[in-house]
């Protein structure tokens, strides 16, 4: 999946990568590859700028243009199959992992080979970089290593051994990943999470609990738990900090393999399909749901109240209410008849919004899922944001915010701030006195005035806006990005708003 979420890519054992258009499920291309097939040792991964995508199948990685499927680079120098793959968050280093007991560093830009790391004993079974630019690789014999990189020209880095360790008992490494403010590595093995530093390479907690081999691990955003999942169909969340279990979640009926964390909420239907889990905003934990959808989970909205969860399932397509109290569903919706991208509550914690990609929007009462209102927009709704006192609405889509009457149910207002067909909206707000901010794909963050001549603009983020938040006076204004940079601004006093 793209960053953006807007494009999700597949490679299959017919040779072929695919790419897909999220929204509508559109095949956009197909590429063919003319070496051997992805049944065994595919890869793939998409650069964070969504411009690329970067596959390996066997001892080959390619890259590829995303938006046309041309080939840019064709990277060999591993001589058995590429295990893992990752890209730095700024896309300018592709580092690669591989069954030849070698990790390798490539620049994006040039596709050259910018170093040749060979001190494993095993396997490569995963490597990854933290963000200020260590790499770290696990072997199949539970060998462990973390390299520095340092710039030395515009095109030219070096890397260096910093820590060579074992896992106890020499443990076969099946997965590992790095803390967001890159102080930890924490490591897969047979049963056991393992918490490095990465400063020191010193072993500070060894998580145990799990009875199967565990292939996937995570670590919050905020750095405060570290989430696995093993093949004992079991999802553990631990505190970081202390190592102490927070919460198991049993009762699986597939092996967990992945599983998906966004915000403040861990959500592991996509992957493990009965459970959802919440977490208020501190992230403590509340509640876990037993669900039974026969798909991925999709959307997710909660009443302010607390009392209700608002969960859409594209198979089919329905948005079911559950009550947080009895922890069943108590509603179904089913009027829309494609993919939810987003679903918000109103304040009375009786009213909700959703729209879809069809631009179906619709207002509907959550207690009896009956329609108040619904419009068809000309395009797909990315998202939509209420205002304080609910009375008015803004609807976003592509390339298009509409400003919406909750009691005429009517559009009052129309913008079409975006000049570069390459750009879409992704987020926006809606202020007390209807000033409208939209996030874009590029980062950029716009302010709409009472006409399109009036926009005024906030460029610090260099990827995707995932998150818009006003503080409760709404003279703050803090951006999430997918290059985690957070900038906060005071914007009225940026723009002298009064």
């Amino acid at each position: 999946m793209s960053s953006d979420s807007a494009y999700l890519v597949s490679g299959s054992a017919d040779d072929s990568l695919r790419v897909w258009d999220v929204d509508s499920g559109e095949e956009l291309r197909v590429i063919k590859e003319d070496h051997s097939s992805y049944s065994n040792h595919s890869v793939l991964c998409i650069s964070h700028d969504c411009s690329k995508i970067i596959s390996a199948s066997n001892a080959i990685i390619n890259v590829y243009e995303l938006s046309s499927g041309v080939e840019i680079h064709h990277l060999t120098g591993h001589s058995s199959p590429v295990s893992s793959i990752f890209i730095s968050k700024d896309d300018t280093i592709l580092v690669s992992g591989s069954d030849d007991k070698s990790v390798k560093v490539w620049s994006v830009a040039t596709g050259n080979l910018l170093a040749d790391k060979k001190e494993f004993d095993g396997e490569v079974s995963k490597v990854v970089m933290t963000n200020d630019g260590h790499i770290l690789a696990g072997d199949k014999v539970g060998g462990l290593r973390i390299f520095s990189t340092s710039k030395i020209e515009e095109s030219e880095i070096e890397v260096s051994i910093k820590h060579v360790m074992q896992t106890p008992d020499n443990a076969r490494v099946y997965s590992l990943c790095a803390s967001n403010d890159s102080r930890w590595m924490v490591v897969a093995t047979d049963m056991n999470v393992l918490v490095y530093s990465v400063a020191d390479c010193s072993l500070q907690h060894t998580l145990t609990g799990h009875e199967g081999i565990i292939d996937c691990v995570a670590v919050t955003y905020s750095d405060k738990y570290i989430v696995s999942g093993a093949r004992d169909s079991i999802m553990n969340v631990w505190d970081l900090a202390t190592g102490q279990l927070v919460e198991s979640l049993e009762g699986q009926q597939v092996e967990v393999s992945n599983f998906a964390l966004t915000g403040d909420i861990v959500i592991s239907t996509s992957i493990v399909s009965q459970y959802i889990k919440l977490w208020s905003t501190e992230e403590k934990y509340i509640s876990h749901f037993n669900l039974f959808f026969r798909d991925q989970s999709g959307v997710i909205a909660v009443t302010r109240d607390k009392k209700f969860v608002l969960h859409y399932s594209a198979n089919p397509p329905e948005i079911v209410v559950w009550c947080c109290e009895a922890r069943k569903p108590v509603q179904s919706q089913y009027k829309h008849t494609c993919n939810v991208n987003t679903i918000i509550t109103c304040s009375n914690n009786i009213t909700a919004l959703s729209g879809d990609v069809e631009g179906v929007f619709l207002i509907w009462n959550i207690n009896t899922t009956d329609a108040i209102s619904r419009h068809e927009f000309e395009d797909c709704i990315r998202h939509i944001a209420i205002r304080k006192d609910d009375k008015f609405a803004a609807v976003a889509l592509k390339n298009k915010i509409s400003l919406w009457d909750m009691e005429t149910h009517s559009v009052v207002k129309t913008w079409t701030p975006l000049q570069n067909e390459n750009e879409t909206i992704e987020r926006v707000l809606l202020t007390s006195d209807n000033q409208v901010i939209c996030g874009l794909n590029t980062g950029v963050v716009l302010v709409l005035g009472d006409d399109e001549t009036n926009i005024k603009t906030l460029s610090q983020c260099k990827s995707s806006v995932t998150s818009l938040v006003l503080s409760p006076s709404e003279d703050v204004l803090a951006v999430g990005s997918l290059d985690t940079c957070v900038p906060v601004w005071d914007w009225r006093v940026v723009f002298n708003f009064s």
